[in-house]
């Protein structure tokens, strides 16, 4: 939604200089945790600019996500002439605090490519209980919030996945055979 928002923004710009922003994301909508209006003044700033630098034709916006890292991608050929694309110290100040990182490619075609890393944010929560039907009420539950949900049936696995994982939250039942909560 952010990213449409972005596009719906800064639409009537690119028609004037005849650039025509195309952009690919995935079916299911990707998840990110931060300032909405952060992000948002972070995604039109920097398609604002991107198109003031672009020349006439495509500007191909891709948006991905690959664990727990979420990619936005612009490819466009410079206007000739242009430098390095330089994002207003709002833009990059905001990115900055988000933790986003921006990068910029140049081949020797004059095509450009920008990257955006944006960390998803997506809690973990490792829920550590040998009643799977519980663990799989306190997933449903959880999904609906944007929470990745990682189970663990015992304590000893429970401790290895936390060590791996370092979840933001650990639900866990106190009452388990061999190796219980408190231990």
């Amino acid at each position: 939604a952010l990213l449409r928002h972005a596009q719906n923004a800064v639409e009537r710009l690119a028609t004037q200089r005849g650039v025509v922003v195309r952009v690919e994301a995935p079916g299911e909508p990707v998840l990110i945790a931060a300032d909405a209006a952060m992000a948002r003044q972070i995604l039109v700033g920097t398609l604002s600019q991107v198109v003031q630098c672009a020349g006439p034709g495509p500007l191909d916006v891709v948006l991905g996500e690959d664990e727990g890292q979420v990619r936005l991608t612009l490819h466009y050929a410079a206007e000739p002439g242009t430098s390095r694309l330089l994002l207003s110290d709002a833009v990059a100040h905001l990115a900055d605090r988000l933790g986003w990182v921006l990068h910029e490619e140049k081949d020797l075609c004059g095509a450009r490519m920008l990257t955006l890393d944006m960390v998803t944010g997506r809690p973990t929560v490792l829920v550590i209980d040998d009643h799977r039907e519980l663990v799989e009420l306190i997933e449903r539950y959880l999904s609906r919030y944007g929470c990745r949900v990682v189970a663990a049936s015992d304590g000893h696995d429970g401790i290895r996945l936390a060590r791996e994982l370092i979840p933001a939250a650990i639900v866990l039942d106190v009452m388990m055979p061999e190796m219980d909560g408190w231990e």
